[in-house]
């Protein structure tokens, strides 16, 4: 019996020490990192309650999946093929698919949540709310799920890259027309905030409001960008090789092993997976927000294990942080006094 999903045996060549390689450490730096974002937004009551912050942990329960199931399947992939083992082809196809729609439509609802507050900032808290968030979450995954184990039972090369392909192009769409949008609308804006800033308690708090959401802005378009960046190249190769063999019965013997599309089709796909890393230095350098709760988790971790030379190290790392995030701290209240003034 032949599989249908993956289209070489395997990869012996002298690519596949490096692509594991690669693969290993990604799954190194994603599998904590993602996990460790996701329990911090799950259980800090201020993030868990921003429908944006609701949406990233989905993305990351994604990157999740991605890293604990695929890219292990991947690296066998590498190693033993497919063609010999079809259920470990099916459990490869179908979770690679559920978490790469989880995370790529994913972006979509938060792109349009990001567009939402900066653009019809009135409108906001009566269309997008925290309810409306979790609906919109869930049926995400019923989609994702059902776009991953459909083919299974009907499978058409072409039409699935398709679709996947045609997404892809719709979020960097939405993406585009909804950040020029942002951006000419933040130009207008700010200028009349900085005019009309007063001092007291209740400013304060709203600052402290649109900063939290400012940091979440930003984290949503770094996220949504390195998203098309990664996954963008394999789906044009996917779709360029499906196209070609649409017509041919035989098609997994047109590209051997050794052929330098499948070499591509290898290395995009391996960047692809690379975006559930990427992600988690995009949560911990863009915001400041979860830069700060992963800091204060870690500082809770070091006073009830005191005296161990790993948390000793974890201590030492954390005060150099303190200093510099102390440092930025100071810097941006002098400004706010001074735009407050």
């Amino acid at each position: 019996m032949e599989c249908r999903f993956l289209w070489v045996d395997s990869d012996n060549t002298s690519t596949a020490p490096f692509f594991v390689a690669i693969t290993v450490l990604a799954i190194c730096i994603a599998l904590p990192g993602n996990i460790l974002t996701a329990h911090i937004i799950l259980h800090k009551h201020d993030l868990r309650n921003e429908p944006t912050y609701l949406l990233i942990a989905s993305v990351c329960i994604a990157d999740v999946l991605v890293a604990s199931i695929v890219q292990p399947l991947f690296i066998c992939t590498m190693l033993l093929g497919t063609r010999h083992y079809c259920s470990l082809d099916n459990v490869y196809y179908t979770s690679a698919w559920i978490s790469a729609m989880a995370s790529g439509v994913g972006v979509l609802p938060i792109t349009l949540e990001r567009y939402m507050y900066i653009v019809y900032p009135l409108k906001y808290t009566f269309y997008v709310t925290k309810k409306r968030a979790q609906v919109a979450i869930t049926l995400l995954w019923v989609m994702s799920l059902a776009f991953g184990v459909l083919p299974l039972f009907w499978y058409d090369s072409l039409l699935n890259h398709s679709i996947s392909l045609f997404i892809v192009l719709l979020i960097s769409f939405l993406m585009v027309c909804s950040y020029s949008k942002i951006y000419s609308k933040v130009q207008n804006v700010v200028p009349v905030h900085q005019d009309s800033q007063t001092t007291g308690n209740k400013n304060v708090g709203r600052r402290r409001k649109n900063r939290l959401q400012g940091q979440a802005t930003r984290t949503v378009f770094f996220v949504v960008l390195s998203f098309f960046l990664c996954w963008f190249p394999y789906l044009m190769i996917s779709f360029i090789i499906s196209l070609y063999n649409y017509d041919n019965t035989d098609s997994l013997t047109n590209f051997t092993r050794d052929s330098i599309m499948m070499k591509l089709y290898w290395g995009c796909l391996l960047v692809g997976y690379c975006n559930s890393a990427i992600n988690v230095f995009i949560y911990g350098r863009k915001n400041s927000v979860l830069r700060r709760e992963i800091s204060n988790y870690f500082r809770k971790i070091v006073r009830r294990n005191q005296g161990d030379l790993i948390t000793t190290a974890i201590a030492g790392t954390l005060r150099l942080y303190s200093r510099k995030e102390s440092k930025r701290k100071k810097e941006m209240n002098s400004e706010e006094r001074n735009s407050s003034i």
